[in-house]
């Protein structure tokens, strides 16, 4: 047990000298050493026991988490106060909220940069990178047109295959203007954007399926294939035997000149293969195509 009188006078000198200084002047004065250091561990203990937590400190930690900022000012404020004031305890939590609050704010402040970095990320395509997709998607869906057109003539080899490709039809923004609408020309062929077929793309494929034969075949094989090539774009009958618009403003011999030597017959796909006639007309025994010899 701990001499009272040598905790007396560690006690009434604690407060004015160093620890160091104490404890040399009580070996000097014969004190066993072990003796001392159980002094002072037990005066220890017990101030510490009797020593009030920092409200402020443990305030500072929790905030630390939620308000950075405001937890580095209340950690110092809690740090300052318990330097000043030996009955309160809480110094290294008042040192681990500062540094964590620290910690946080790089934490946050680098979240607001990637996240604004990533919104610029989304807004760029909207800006620059939709149009230049959209750019590349029109040259890209012609070219499909065509390829497709040309693999579906190439496998045309019998009643199912050739059906395929004579009954292909194409919406294509030929002319690049952002509207799949209007009169285009590929070749001599004029044509509505709405429709293209295949056999007008590939206009003698193979030197046997044209617009002729796709005609004669689609009505007798295929009727449910003939009608989208027969009704306009607007899926309605052609008014009479000289609507071969197709929806939209094409050529036609009945109001239009020869345009460079070429008749109607021969650029309006529609009029040069008769698909303004109904299966019913190219099904009778003695149709013929009536158009304008190509010249």
């Amino acid at each position: 047990m701990v001499d009272e009188e040598l905790k007396r006078y560690i006690e009434q000198n604690i407060q004015t000298q160093p620890k160091a200084a104490i404890r040399k002047k009580l070996i000097e004065s014969r004190w066993p050493e072990r003796e001392i250091d159980e002094a002072f561990l037990e005066l220890s203990k017990k101030d510490l026991s009797n020593k009030k937590a920092s409200v402020l400190a443990i305030i500072s930690l929790i905030t630390a988490f939620l308000i950075p900022v405001l937890g580095i000012v209340l950690g110092v404020i809690a740090l300052i106060r318990i330097n000043n004031n030996k009955n309160l305890k809480g110094k290294n939590l008042a040192i681990a909220a500062i540094i964590l609050s620290c910690l946080m704010v790089i934490v946050y402040s680098l979240s607001l940069i990637a996240l604004s970095m990533f919104f610029s990320f989304l807004n760029k395509p909207i800006v620059t990178i939709k149009p230049d997709l959209e750019n590349y998607a029109k040259p890209a869906a012609l070219e499909l047109a065509l390829t497709e057109c040309e693999e579906l003539c190439r496998r045309a080899n019998d009643t199912t295959t050739i059906m395929d490709f004579c009954s292909r039809i194409y919406k294509v923004d030929w002319n690049k203007d952002g509207i799949i609408r209007g009169a285009a020309q590929y070749g001599n062929w004029w044509f509505c954007e709405e429709k293209i077929p295949c056999f007008v793309l590939v206009s003698d494929c193979k030197g046997i399926y044209d617009g002729n034969y796709c005609r004669d075949i689609l009505a007798q094989y295929a009727k449910h294939k003939y009608y989208p090539l027969y009704l306009d774009s607007n899926e309605e009958l052609p008014s009479n035997s000289s609507d071969y618009s197709d929806g939209c403003d094409l050529p036609d011999s009945a109001t239009n000149d020869p345009i460079n030597g070429l008749y109607a017959t021969e650029y309006n796909w529609k009029e040069r293969f008769c698909f303004s006639s109904s299966y019913y007309d190219v099904l009778i025994h003695n149709f013929k195509c009536q158009n304008i010899s190509i010249s």
